[in-house]
């Protein structure tokens, strides 16, 4: 039986952040927040050792928002890009 790849892991598990483990703490924070929605960061993080790990990754100079978000972009064009015919933005204003 095959397991499918969580959204984090098809989002953010390819991400470049000079190192693996930088990648793999990055696909744990993700699962962790979109777990937990609301409130803030320490209330989503399970314990005192994965937020200071999270502010830890946040801090590294490899962690910027264009190489986090690098593959997302990416996953998102490609889903786009496999569906025919046009795309288009809804306003819900």
């Amino acid at each position: 039986m095959t397991v499918e790849p969580s959204f984090e892991e098809r989002n953010f598990g390819e991400a470049e952040l000079g190192d693996r483990r930088r990648t793999a703490r990055l696909v744990e924070i993700a699962d962790r927040l979109a777990s937990h929605p609301g409130g803030s960061l320490p209330e989503k993080l399970a314990s005192t050792a994965q937020l200071r790990a999270a502010y830890r990754l946040m801090a590294r100079p490899e962690v910027t928002h264009e190489a986090v978000f690098a593959g997302h972009r990416e996953a998102t064009l490609a889903r786009a890009a496999a569906h025919e015919g046009r795309l288009y933005r809804r306003s819900s204003r």
